[in-house]
């Protein structure tokens, strides 16, 4: 956060207030009300930057796509959420995080390594092995300050995909265990499951 400039609700100067957003900490945790336009403008200023939908759509009529929490309810032509469907005559397409192709990137991340789920896993203790890191470029979410902004920058039309069969055939003797994280990788999660299911 930054403390440069007046919160536009309480006027207070030196105040936390996040660039962004224009608004003070204090005034989003105690005054959301008053707050909540700032905020959203922020979230569709971010997202549009990017063509991606400000909001998950509600379109009526349209195609309700089951894959994430958001169930999007997309018209013909529009984009769901996560940039990765869309309507075309009548029915949902899916152009990718299909058990075929993903929007994606990937390398090899030396164990031990910084992974969430460490305290259950045996790769923490390994030395000399591998986790396959999987990051999907989509994402099913909206955090505003996120650490992997960049999968906003990939798009289907304009990125490589990977197929299910090229991403499971990196890995190899070295591979402990596959890390499939993003962006959320739920927008994505049949591409993730036909991987996990060649290995």
């Amino acid at each position: 956060m930054s403390g440069s400039g007046a919160c536009r609700i309480c006027g207070r100067s030196g105040a936390r207030t996040a660039k962004a957003l224009g608004v003070c900490v204090d005034c989003v945790r105690t005054n959301f009300p008053a707050a909540r336009e700032y905020v959203e403008a922020a979230h569709a200023e971010a997202r549009a930057a990017f063509d991606l939908p400000t909001k998950p759509p509600r379109h009526d009529p349209g195609i309700r796509c089951p894959l994430c929490v958001n169930h999007c309810i997309i018209g013909e032509g529009e984009r769901g959420f996560c940039g990765l469907r869309t309507v075309r005559q009548g029915r949902l397409v899916h152009l990718a995080g299909t058990p075929q192709l993903g929007l994606l990137s990937w390398y090899r991340d030396p164990l031990p390594t910084n992974c969430v789920a460490d305290w259950i896993c045996d790769g923490s203790r390994q030395r000399g092995y591998h986790n396959l890191a999987v990051f999907y470029e989509s994402c099913t979410a909206d955090c505003l300050f996120c650490q992997n902004w960049q999968f906003r920058m990939s798009s289907p039309s304009r990125s490589q995909m990977t197929s299910a069969d090229e991403l499971a055939s990196v890995a190899n003797e070295r591979t402990f265990c596959v890390c499939f994280f993003g962006g959320d990788p739920a927008s994505q999660m049949p591409h993730a499951l036909a991987v996990s299911k060649r290995l």
